[in-house]
């Protein structure tokens, strides 16, 4: 989410960060326009009851877990599938084909969907390939960035990589305005966060993980 919101005000837009990230929904509208983007992080809880869908869906994965709350891991793949399950023809739904979870969920979405995953395997729209990530869009084949350039560290940070380069796409901002955002993104606090480097080992606060 964090990184969505980077590329997208390096596009230009008036984008607001909000939701399970830890910054609450209403205390990001003030000023807003109509053309104000809000990226919003929504956690089973929060889509728990929700009768809409956002224009715009990204589903990474979904694995067991509050399991406490949902009691089931079916009821979680539920309520977790609220992100899709109101939008229309017109919304789009950005979710990583690697996974059968995901891709289930899609095959009954009925939003324009871009795939990602990590090979150029079946469908997916965004992939890695010869240390490059790579986009299709009607045909055309682009090298985006060479996975080293990525400074999110582990290659499952690839996986957060393509989707915010799917909605780059989806929202017209140039490849050279994405790969910047991407290149200058500081990886959050309590996340693979580079500390320090003492007698050459280098040290990551991971505490989040």
């Amino acid at each position: 989410a964090s990184l969505i919101c980077a590329v997208l005000k390096n596009g230009g837009y008036d984008a607001r960060l909000n939701g399970n990230i830890g910054l609450p929904s209403l205390s990001s509208i003030e000023g807003a326009t109509p053309s104000t983007v809000f990226v919003t992080e929504l956690s089973s809880y929060q889509l728990t009851g929700l009768n809409s869908s956002p224009h715009i869906a990204v589903l990474l994965n979904i694995v067991r877990e509050h399991l406490d709350y949902h009691q089931t891991f079916d009821a979680y793949i539920n309520t977790k599938q609220t992100i899709t399950r109101f939008q229309s023809k017109d919304d789009y739904l950005i979710f990583n084909s690697s996974y059968k979870i995901p891709l289930e969920i899609a095959m009954n979405s009925s939003a324009k969907q871009i795939s990602f995953g990590s090979k150029k395997t079946g469908r997916p729209d965004c992939f890695v390939e010869n240390g490059y990530i790579s986009f299709l869009s009607n045909g055309n084949h682009e090298r985006i960035i060479a996975t080293h350039e990525v400074p999110l560290k582990g290659a499952f940070n690839l996986q957060n990589v393509m989707p915010a380069i799917a909605v780059g796409k989806i929202f017209s901002i140039s490849t050279e305005s994405i790969v910047s955002a991407i290149k200058n993104f500081t990886p959050l606090e309590h996340r693979l966060e580079f500390t320090g480097a003492f007698k050459g080992v280098s040290f990551y606060n991971d505490s989040l993980a």
